[in-house]
C-alpha cells in the first residue's frame, strides 16, 4: 500500500500543498482524482508481509513423525512462496491499474490473502509441532 500512496503522491504532485481544511485552492478534478487515489489505496491488494497468519493448532500435526513434518513443512513453505509471488504481482498490477483507470483489479478479481494467511498459519503450526517433538 505504501507504493500506491507514493504513486498517488507523484500523480498529484502538481497540486499545490494541500491541507485537509483548505482545499478551496485545488480545482475540482484534482480533488476528485486525489480522493479516488486515496479510496483506491484502501481497496488494493496487501503486500504479503502485511498479511497475518491464520491460527493453526500444532496439535493438528502431532500424529506426524519428524520426517513427515519436515516434508509437510517443505511443501507448505513452497506453496507459501508461490502464493506470495502471485500476491506481489497483484500488488503491482493494482498500482498500475489505479494509475490508469482508478480501479484496482484485485477489487474485482480478488487476491491471495486468504491462502497466504492459511499457509503462514500452517507453517507456524508445523514449526511449533516440530519444536514440541524436539525434531531437529
Amino acid at each position: 500500500m505504501g507504493e500506491l500512496i507514493n504513486l498517488c503522491y507523484l500523480i498529484t504532485s502538481t497540486i499545490p500543498r494541500i491541507y485537509i481544511n483548505n482545499l478551496e485552492n485545488v480545482d475540482t478534478m484534482k480533488k476528485i482524482y486525489l480522493l479516488a487515489c486515496l479510496l483506491a489505496a484502501t481497496a488494493c491488494a496487501k503486500a504479503p508481509s502485511s498479511i497475518p497468519a491464520i491460527s493453526v493448532a500444532s496439535s493438528e500435526y502431532s500424529n506426524l513423525s519428524c520426517k513427515q513434518m519436515a516434508q509437510e513443512l517443505a511443501s507448505v513453505s513452497a506453496k507459501l512462496t508461490e502464493v506470495e509471488g502471485l500476491q506481489r504481482n497483484k500488488v503491482a498490477v493494482d498500482a498500475a491499474t489505479v494509475f490508469l483507470v482508478l480501479i484496482p483489479v484485485s477489487a474485482m478479481s480478488g487476491d491471495y490473502a486468504a491462502e497466504i494467511g492459511r499457509y503462514k498459519g500452517e507453517k507456524l503450526g508445523l514449526e511449533r509441532a516440530q519444536s514440541n517433538k524436539s525434531c531437529t
